[in-house]
C-alpha cells in the first residue's frame, strides 16, 4: 500500500512540474530573439504582451491570430495569413477590446470573409474591434 501511495504521489508531482512551464501561446518558440521578439509557427492566440514574428506563411480555415493581450505587436516579417479554400469563416487577425496592437509588414492577408455562410458573415483580413491606440502598417488585405 505505501509503495502505491508514493508512486501515486510521484505521479501527481510529475504531472504538476510538466504543467508547469511558459506562459507563451501555443506555437510560439520559447527562446526568444536577440532584440527579445518571440517567432510564431503558425496561428495562435496571443495573450501576452510583446512582439511576435511570423516566420513562415499560414493558412487556416477559421480565425488565424486572435490578440487577448494589450500592448502587442504582430510582425508579418514579409509573410502571408492566407484563408483556405474560396473563403475563411473567420478574421485573419481578431482583436476586441484591446490598447496599443500593431500589426506590421505582411505581404497579404487573404481570403477572409465567410463565403457561403448564411448570416452574420462579417469577417475581415483583420478587424479591431474597441481597439485604442493601435496601428497597421505595410499590410496588404485582399
Amino acid at each position: 500500500m505505501r509503495k502505491v501511495i508514493s508512486l501515486f504521489v510521484l505521479v501527481l508531482v510529475g504531472i504538476f512540474f510538466i504543467g508547469i512551464g511558459s506562459a507563451l501561446p501555443m506555437n510560439v518558440v520559447e527562446t526568444p530573439n536577440a532584440d527579445g521578439s518571440y517567432n510564431v509557427t503558425d496561428c495562435t492566440v496571443l495573450n501576452e504582451s510583446g512582439v511576435y514574428v511570423l516566420n513562415q506563411s499560414v493558412t487556416t480555415t477559421g480565425t488565424c491570430f486572435n490578440i487577448t493581450a494589450d500592448n502587442v505587436t504582430l510582425d508579418g516579417n514579409g509573410n502571408t495569413i492566407g484563408g483556405v479554400g474560396y473563403y475563411a469563416i473567420g478574421n485573419g487577425i481578431h482583436v476586441v477590446g484591446r490598447d496599443n496592437i500593431t500589426i506590421k509588414n505582411f505581404t497579404s492577408i487573404m481570403k477572409f470573409g465567410g463565403s457561403g455562410c448564411v448570416s452574420d458573415c462579417f469577417y475581415a483580413g483583420i478587424l479591431f474591434e474597441n481597439t485604442n491606440n493601435s496601428k497597421i502598417q505595410n499590410v496588404n488585405i485582399s
